[in-house]
């Protein structure tokens, strides 16, 4: 609306308008000052991730290839005959890059007791990608399968997952259930789930919320159709996306813009028709009938007290389901406690390992196909 023309009488009423007009205009340019400040700080983050993680340069030590030849890169960190071997298996769109807290603090132990590895996920990170509808739960499971029959042979394990990576191991439990007890002697599930991940709110108001379910899988169609019109999309996006994503990966307390872009780096290398691919899997996913196995070997489900992504409601349901399990909620943290919080997750890991590495290895429970 319009002030009256220059040299126009104006009433009362008429003032007030253009007073709170003015107001407002302050206040817009105000905003417009902010949000142009965070975003020529959101350009320099990068700088600031250098200095604290480095450019992702490592290079794999080993290639394990999956059953329909794709290559995943992967790490390994201390020697073959460990007493203890952890493999560690990142979430969706990730890489194993956010196992970096673990990585520096488990990594001086390798050695006789401890053997780490450490792989991309297909489609992530180093690793090749292949069909579009191999982007299953199933598939990660059998990959998973993969690197542990390559990789490791014999001796205990220990499998560590975030988010997807945990829905992988769950697959696994499901696929190849003989390896928990005699050979997988404990798993960690970090801020992940058993299903139902389509109806998350993200801790949006209901509004937002359904429209978000409705349009995710419009958007996750279109990456897997349109690769390219969703990257061209998704760059001139990338401030907003960076500010989505540490909306969705942190709690918001004493987050770093170097941690912050690092998350969005590894987010960003992974391309748009991997994650439309992956997204109907994850978003239709019910592994709640599949976690008999996880009886067999200890069990840590860990969670950040602020997770949007897979909020602690989805880690207690676990527990529930698994009672000789081990909770924990960590606070003060979200999605990506591993990276938000590592010093207590890290804690609980480490005793975790200890438990693990003295474990005496368990029969497998009994599966019976048709048994009700």
């Amino acid at each position: 609306m319009s002030g009256p023309e220059p040299g126009s009488s104006a009433g009362p009423g008429a003032l007030e308008v253009l007073s709170g007009a003015a107001v407002g205009l302050v206040a817009v340019g105000a905003t417009a000052t902010v949000l142009a400040r965070r975003i020529a700080a959101f350009r320099q983050r990068d700088a600031r991730a250098d200095t604290i993680f480095g450019r992702e340069n490592r290079t794999p030590r080993d290639v394990v290839h999956t059953d329909d030849g794709i290559p995943l890169h992967v790490e390994q960190i201390g020697p073959d005959d460990a007493t203890l071997t952890v493999i560690f298996i990142h979430g969706y769109t990730l890489t194993s890059g956010s196992w970096y807290y673990q990585r520096h603090e488990f990594a001086p132990l390798g050695g006789p007791a401890l053997r780490l590895l450490l792989y991309d996920q297909r489609g992530h990170g180093a690793s090749g990608w292949g069909n579009p509808e191999r982007a299953t739960i199933d598939q990660i499971a059998d990959d998973l399968a993969r690197v542990i029959d390559e990789r490791v042979p014999t001796g205990r394990i220990a499998l560590v997952g975030h988010s997807m990576g945990g829905m992988a191991i769950m697959g696994l439990a499901e696929r190849r259930p003989e390896l928990f007890g005699p050979r997988v002697v404990g798993v960690a599930l970090i801020s992940t789930s058993t299903g139902n991940l389509a109806s998350v709110g993200f801790g949006m108001p209901q509004a937002i919320t359904g429209l978000s379910t409705a349009v995710l899988p419009v958007l996750a169609k279109l990456a897997r159709r349109r690769p390219a019109v969703a990257e061209r999309t998704r760059r001139v996006g990338k401030d907003v996306a960076f500010v989505v994503t540490k909306w969705m990966s942190f709690s918001g307390r004493d987050v770093t813009p170097g941690l912050a872009s690092f998350v969005d780096r590894m987010i960003a290398s992974t391309p748009v028709d991997v994650i439309g691919a992956f997204y109907p899997s994850l978003a239709g996913m019910d592994n709640s009938g599949v976690l008999g196995p996880l009886e067999s070997v200890a069990t840590l489900i860990l969670c950040g007290d602020d997770d949007r992504t897979t909020p602690k409601a989805h880690s207690e349901l676990l527990a529930e389901k698994l009672p000789g399990s081990e909770l924990v909620i960590v606070a003060d943290a979200g999605h990506l406690a591993l990276m938000e919080r590592p010093d207590a997750v890290n804690e609980h890991l480490k005793a975790f390992f200890r438990r693990c590495a003295h474990r005496s290895p368990r029969a497998p429970l009994e599966v019976r196909v048709g048994d009700t």
